[in-house]
């Protein structure tokens, strides 16, 4: 439990010149485009090689053809980057909790804004970028990419209820071939092109494949992402990107309609470095997405009703178990606890809550009664669950 009491007065930002930063966890520099250096200390890594791009550095491609129902590929026509224009600091400045650079450039169509966070006791850096203004320009897609620093990589996304490797242990993402709609006599399965975008839930990684080695998690709002570089003389190293927008035509033709969403669009996103593989912060990724919701107590003086400062009404152990609903059920008074192994181990789950269970029995993903369960003396619940499994529980307490 979290309250706000008066305290002293926040000191003033500290205005900051110059174009480097640094914690205890990062050194990093800016250069044309975004983030030019970000050495991460412990680590002992240069996150980032930004012999082409900068991270952070906004990519701007054509994109034609129709939404949703062709290989929503792009092109160099008309190329734009964000070291293309003039990036300029608007603040630099430092307080006890964070150091904030806030950056414009001035493209065609928008107004690029970047703030990058660097927090004084947190392992990660935070970005916000804002397209401010953007007019709808037809067939271009605009994208954030992160340049990182490995030579070969595993490439990982988040899934619904897991994870899976780019190129590896997906299913069949590849497209019809190009003459499907001229020829309906072709075999409809002989899929010649492989698609170039994932949709992600939380996060995408890139990590080198050696023991106990490096990668970097970027966390994120958004949903569409790449993995390779598609500009002109394409870079070998992961080229993780995130769309951030793509004004493509609709599949309706009469009227023609088109997609241009104008307006200004924020997006969100982390940089979480790490050693080992996503494992290590992908739970960081899953809360960047979910921040503490605040909310004021409706009543105060002698009526107020303070809570304990600590408890739980639920718990659920270990860590790679991850819950992804409790809910009433839909056809009874019982509580209904969706989980799923994260990570690819078994492992036993442990269900305990403020009161002690009475009743517990599995279920299907829609709610139909399976097996009764045991419940230990201590009202909580024990049971095995397999890699990357689905559990759905209804309890009573």
């Amino acid at each position: 439990m979290y309250y706000l009491e008066d305290g002293e007065p926040s000191p003033q930002p500290v205005r900051l010149t110059g174009s480097t930063a640094e914690n205890d966890f990062f050194d990093l520099s800016f250069g044309p485009g975004g983030i030019h250096r970000l050495r991460h200390k412990q680590l002992e890594w240069e996150v980032f090689n930004t012999g082409k791009f900068d991270a952070a550095e906004v990519l701007q491609f054509n994109a034609p053809g129709f939404a949703w129902d062709d290989p929503e590929s792009v092109t160099t026509h008309e190329f734009d980057k964000t070291s293309s224009h003039s990036f300029l600091f608007r603040s630099f400045s430092k307080t006890p909790l964070r150091i904030t650079a806030v950056r414009e450039a001035t493209f065609q169509h928008f107004t690029l804004r970047q703030s990058v966070f660097l927090y004084e006791r947190l392992d990660r850096v935070d970005i916000t970028i804002a397209v401010v203004d953007w007019d709808g320009q037809k067939e271009c897609e605009l994208r954030v990419v992160f340049p990182v620093n490995l030579e070969q990589a595993h490439l990982n996304y988040e899934v619904p209820f897991g994870t899976v490797e780019f190129g590896k242990d997906e299913l069949n993402v590849s497209l019809l071939p190009a003459d499907t709609y001229r020829n309906f006599d072709r075999n409809p399965y002989g899929a010649e092109w492989i698609l170039p975008f994932r949709e992600a839930i939380n996060w995408i990684d890139a990590s080198d494949d050696n023991y106990l080695g490096r990668g970097c998690l970027l966390a994120s709002d958004m949903t569409v992402h790449l993995f390779q570089d598609q500009s002109n003389a394409p870079s070998r190293i992961p080229m993780l990107q995130h769309v951030l927008l793509s004004t493509r035509k609709s599949q309706a033709w009469n009227p023609e309609n088109w997609f241009t969403q104008e307006g200004t669009h924020v997006y969100r996103m982390s940089i979480l470095p790490h050693a080992n593989d996503w494992r290590a912060r992908y739970h960081e990724a899953i809360g960047f997405n979910f921040p503490l919701l605040s909310f004021v107590n409706p009543t105060s003086g002698s009526q107020a009703v303070r809570l304990p400062d600590s408890g739980r009404f639920f718990a659920l152990q270990p860590s790679n178990l991850v819950l992804t609903a409790l809910k009433k059920s839909e056809d009874s008074e019982q509580l209904v606890a969706r989980f799923y192994e994260a990570e690819g181990f078994a492992c036993e789950a442990n269900l305990r809550f403020a009161k002690a269970i009475k009743s517990a029995r599995r279920a299907s993903l829609i709610e139909d009664d399976e097996e009764s369960l045991a419940i230990d003396t201590e009202g909580a619940l024990h049971i095995s669950v397999g890699p990357w499994e689905i559990v759905t529980l209804k309890i009573a307490l």
